[in-house]
């Protein structure tokens, strides 16, 4: 069933926007029930899911970047949002100059950007703003130091492309993004990155601290076995406080070896039980 604290109005609102929801554990509570979503690629907005629609629900998040905006994502503490920055409109097709599709990249020039969930202007994040290069599918890591992000060269489209790999840069930016070991498939398959659509990362939901150092976890999604289906790995950062370094990727045993798994979630789901009567 759906909880008590739902506005169906709000839930309806929720269908006709675009795009895969964003949420933040900061602004999800009793006061308040935020999910961000791109609007018809202009803009993003923020909508509240336990209030009725109305002046300011959903809220606009106006970027100011001079381009379109969709597939936001929310750093854990609430404050910031990255998206992906296109100069293209949302369209009906995925031409060359489409940019949007469905709430989704399409094709580029696309970048990330990041603005204050409060509003702003939208500046580019260093290291993932690169000259003839898309950067999309971005996340936040749950302490909001990092963010991963799938880039892959100029010239083809966001959506399942065999070039595409994955990537990390701080949340501040950096000169250059890191190139995960984990976009590499073992020796012995014979296969190589770029061609095996590496893609879509998401972090796991805890970062665990010992002597110094962080360890954070995240998975992705690639086509590197045989038959060329899309299944989910598993991999690890680990912060140093010096530098960030990256392993090698393990394929995750339990998935239908013929089944194709393209978008992985990785948080903690709470989902509630109503009990009819």
């Amino acid at each position: 069933g759906i909880p008590a604290w739902v506005n169906a109005d709000a839930l309806s609102q929720m269908k006709q926007l675009q795009g895969v929801a964003a949420f933040s554990p900061a602004r999800w509570n009793d006061q308040e029930r935020i999910a961000l979503l791109s609007d018809d690629g202009t803009s993003i907005r923020a909508l509240d899911l336990s209030k009725p629609i109305g002046p300011g629900n959903p809220r606009l998040i106006t970027t100011g970047d001079g381009g379109y905006a969709t597939t936001p994502s929310f750093s854990h503490d609430g404050k910031r949002i990255v998206y992906v920055r296109t100069q293209h409109p949302r369209g009906g097709g995925d031409g060359p100059n489409v940019g949007i599709v469905a709430g989704r990249p399409g094709h580029g020039p696309m970048d990330l950007y990041i603005i204050d969930y409060e509003g702003g202007v939208g500046t580019a994040l260093e290291g993932a703003s690169r000259a003839n290069f898309n950067e999309y599918y971005p996340a936040f890591s749950p302490d909001s130091r990092l963010i991963t992000f799938t880039g892959a060269p100029h010239g083809g489209s966001a959506y399942n492309n065999g070039n595409a790999e994955i990537f990390v840069v701080p949340s501040g930016g950096a000169e250059e993004p890191i190139r995960l070991r984990a976009n590499d498939p073992p020796a012995c398959t014979g296969r190589t990155s770029p061609g095996v659509t590496n893609s879509w990362s998401k972090w796991a939901p805890r970062v665990s601290e010992h002597q110094g150092k962080r360890y954070y976890f995240l998975t992705f999604s690639s086509t590197r076995r045989e038959g060329g289906i899309h299944q989910l790995y598993l991999t690890a950062i680990v912060d140093d406080g010096e530098a960030l370094h990256t392993f090698p990727a393990l394929h995750l045993w339990n998935q239908i070896p013929d089944e194709g798994n393209h978008t992985p979630a990785w948080e903690e789901f709470f989902i509630p039980i109503v009990v009819p009567g």
